[in-house]
């Protein structure tokens, strides 16, 4: 996978796409073969390094501050402990909703409270402040309206044209076809066909 680039993973429900993602991160272990990451084998790379510099969002977001700022700041601290902003740092915290398309009023606001829209917008704002090299995505606006989708759409072309790379799992075919100029289509746990 190239830097920059945005790779799509389709296929219907239970076909592995889900657990390809967390593969990838090490949340799960491959049974068999092995998974290579800049040059070397993944099982060599501790997890919570790995997971700095590969990073997953889940389709249902977890957020667990007590405010949208709070939840911010705590996925930089466990994935960047010295470069952890301050909760009232209040100019980084609207940047960062910003790029997910959130007004800045939603820093003080409990995340329980938050659709799901809201809530998939903050944990991509959470993962995107990390800066992995690859950004994991599973079906990160299935519970979007078309603008709000839309605005995520553009988000990830921006990240990657700054050199993030993103895997994204996605039913959309559209949003496949327009965001993914390769990827594959899986089918019970094997690959169908590429692109």
């Amino acid at each position: 996978m190239d830097s920059g680039e945005i790779f799509g993973i389709s296929g219907h429900s239970g076909s592995g796409k889900s657990t390809l993602l967390r593969l990838l991160c090490r949340l799960e272990e491959p049974t068999e073969g092995e998974i290579d990451f800049e040059g070397k084998t993944q099982s060599s790379i501790p997890p919570q390094e790995l997971r700095r510099k590969v990073t997953l969002v889940f389709q249902t977001p977890v957020l667990m501050g007590n405010t949208v700022a709070e939840d911010l700041v705590l996925g930089l601290g466990l994935s960047q402990p010295s470069s952890k902003p301050a909760i009232r740092d209040e100019e980084w915290g609207k940047e960062t909703l910003r790029k997910v398309h959130l007004s800045p009023a939603f820093l003080s606001e409990n995340p329980k409270k938050l659709s799901v829209g809201e809530a998939q917008r903050v944990a991509l704002a959470r993962a995107m402040a990390i800066k992995p090299r690859v950004l994991l995505l599973d079906e990160p606006t299935s519970a979007l309206d078309l603008s709000s989708k839309q605005a995520i759409e553009a988000t990830l072309k921006e990240a990657a044209a700054s050199g993030m790379s993103i895997i994204l799992v996605s039913h959309d075919p559209r949003q496949i076809q327009e965001l993914a100029p390769r990827g594959l289509e899986l089918s019970r746990g094997e690959m169908l066909r590429k692109w």
